[in-house]
Formats: structure tokens, sequence, C-alpha cells
């Protein structure tokens, strides 16, 4: 069956010695290479070497970086060398390239998302906030001053002063201290932050679908259904 368009391995093959990619001597690893150009080339894409990332970003993705750098290294590796035999589905590799970069933009967020907590995901995290509600109660003490007089009052002095010193025709007088108390109920919120970890295997093949899954859709929209 003849080729109808070309391949990301083309792409990148046809792009490498344009960025200084030599047959004979890598200026990367400072070394001659061993085994003709090609091997070299798919050993550095398999490793997505420095090189095949930057002549990618540029001739594959239109310069399009995702938010997580992680993911960024990540999923542009598995794209790659998934798709390195495939032919892409437009006529030119400026509108592939557009395309694609358009892919990687609307799908940044949920792509960064997974790679940077892919561990929690896969690991059943959970981190909860609780408020727990406590009631005190406050005893506002009060101490204030009390006269009392015993008297036997005469007829002719009906009248006594109890806050005067002297009290005229008392029996007998007193001061005291009477203590008084007022309760106010207070109540306080104090939050409680609690971590548990939950590790379920069912959970990681979900995880790794999902990647799978993003991949199918970005096949879909780019590459022609040849092999």
């Amino acid at each position: 069956m003849s080729k109808t368009t070309t391949t990301l391995i083309e792409i990148l093959e046809t792009t490498a010695f344009d960025y200084g990619f030599d047959k004979v001597f890598s200026k990367e690893t400072n070394q001659i290479l061993k085994g003709d150009e090609d091997v070299a080339l798919q050993v550095q894409i398999v490793q997505y070497s420095p090189f095949i990332q930057n002549l990618s970003n540029r001739e594959i993705f239109g310069g399009y970086f995702l938010k997580s750098q992680g993911a960024n290294k990540k999923f542009k590796q598995m794209f790659i060398n998934r798709f390195l035999q495939y032919e892409i589905a437009f006529q030119t590799v400026d509108l592939f390239r557009n395309n694609c970069a358009a892919m990687l933009a609307q799908n940044d967020q949920y792509i960064s998302s997974i790679y940077e907590n892919f561990e929690k995901y896969a690991s059943g995290y959970n981190d909860t906030n609780t408020t727990k509600n406590e009631n005190e109660n406050d005893v506002d003490n009060n101490i204030r001053k009390v006269n009392s007089a015993v008297i036997s009052t005469p007829q002719d002095n009906p009248l006594v002063d109890l806050n005067n010193d002297i009290v005229d025709y008392a029996d007998g007088s007193s001061r005291a201290n009477e203590k008084t108390s007022n309760n106010k109920d207070i109540n306080k919120n104090a939050n409680e932050q609690t971590t548990s970890t939950n590790f379920n295997p069912d959970v990681l093949q979900k995880l790794d679908n999902l990647y799978s899954d993003k991949l199918n859709e970005f096949e879909n929209a780019l590459f022609l259904k040849i092999f």
C-alpha cells in the first residue's frame, strides 16, 4: 500500500540534520557514532534525548509546553514513541503541527493534573478538614461590699443610714464582701485535619488507562488509520 502522507519518523529524520545531527559525530555526546545514523537517531528518540526534545517541540508540537514540566516530557515521549511510524492525517506538516499544539492546549490541565497527582491518586490519598465545636463556660466572679446592721430602733430615731460608718441606735453593724457569679457560654470552632491512604491496584490500572485513553484521542484526531 502506497503512502498517503508522511510519518513522525520521517519528519524527525529530515529535519534532524538541519539542526546539527551528524551521522558520523555526535556533538551532544562528543563521540563518534557507531552504526548507521538511523539507529543512532532512533536510540535518541526512544530515550527522548534533549536533542529530540528540542527537535520535536519545534517540528511536531508547535512550540507548546504543558504547564507541568514533568508531564510535558513524559507525555511527549510517549506520544513520539507510540506514533513514530504513523502517517499524519493532514496534507502538510504545518497543519498537523498546529492541530497537535491545539490539542495539547485543550488537554493541558487534565494531563498535567494526572501527572502531578499520580501518586496521590494511586495511593487513594484522602485529605479531610473537619470542624469541631467546643463549648466553654466562662465564670465572671464579681465582689461587692454589703453593709448590714442589727438594730433595735428606738421610737424617736426610726431611720438608720447603713452607708454611714456611725450608726445611731443600732445594736450592731457589719460589713461583708459578697461574691457574685456571671456564667457565659463560649462556642469555639477548632479545625482538625486528617489524612489517609488506601492503595488499590484497580485505581492504578484505571490511571494507566487514562494515559492510554488520552493518547487514543490524539491518534483519532491527528493520524490516519494506515499502518
